[in-house]
């Protein structure tokens, strides 16, 4: 479902109690400019085809790509 929210500009996930990966649907969100995501336990990486600002806002890490 939030994968086709893709006229979406904004999405503030703050403070709520949130586990695990980031949703892959995310890369889906072309427009989305910002992306807050602080006061949750999410794990793993952020998805190689996110853009670069997501990483660098919300302090998660990139995924390494496989070999």
């Amino acid at each position: 479902e939030l994968g086709n929210l893709t006229k979406l500009v904004e999405l503030d996930l703050s403070s709520n109690r949130l586990t695990g990966p980031i949703p892959p649907e995310l890369a889906r969100l072309r427009l989305l400019q910002t992306l807050l995501m602080d006061d949750n336990t999410f794990t793993g990486c952020i998805e190689a085809e996110l853009p670069e600002i997501w990483v660098e806002t919300t302090g998660l890490k990139r995924c390494e790509p496989a070999e």
